[in-house]
């Protein structure tokens, strides 16, 4: 287990089991399959790392805040089943490491960043906001960023 700065991502599609909710499994399955593909290659062109996939979210993170920022402002423009895309972003230290039973460990993330981003998702919700960052994610990248 390692202790690192991260900028932490949580990126959600609003919606999406609603609107899926009259299609096949297959459907939903194959859709989701195309929508990580996207946001994966978004992810990896910016320099980032999936962490993991939860249902139709997906946590990764960043070195670099501005990194997260602009792979943010991307993955908000996929366009899938008129859904949208929602960001969460948080900026601090995190464990990363392999965690889990002896019989089935896992690489992942652990910590209050990574907490942060999921709380503030559950914020952008209630708040109709699409991309969403914490205070020392702005930091990270300037005070004129709102």
């Amino acid at each position: 287990m390692e202790k690192k700065q991260l900028t932490v991502c949580l990126v959600d599609i609003a919606g999406f089991m609603k609107k899926m909710a009259s299609k096949s499994e297959e459907d939903l399955i194959n859709e989701l399959q195309g929508y990580y593909e996207k946001v994966g290659d978004i992810i990896y062109e910016h320099n980032g790392k999936i962490i993991k996939y939860i249902g139709d979210a997906i946590l990764f993170t960043f070195n670099l805040a501005d990194d997260a920022r602009i792979a943010a402002e991307y993955i908000r423009k996929i366009k899938i089943c008129d859904c949208e895309i929602r960001v969460s972003i948080a900026t601090g230290k995190v464990y990363e490491g392999e965690f889990g039973h002896k019989n089935l460990r896992v690489r992942d993330i652990f910590g209050r960043t990574v907490n942060l981003a999921a709380t503030m998702m559950g914020k952008a919700e209630k708040s109709y906001s699409y991309i969403i960052m914490d205070d020392e994610t702005r930091k990270a990248l300037g005070k004129d960023v709102e």
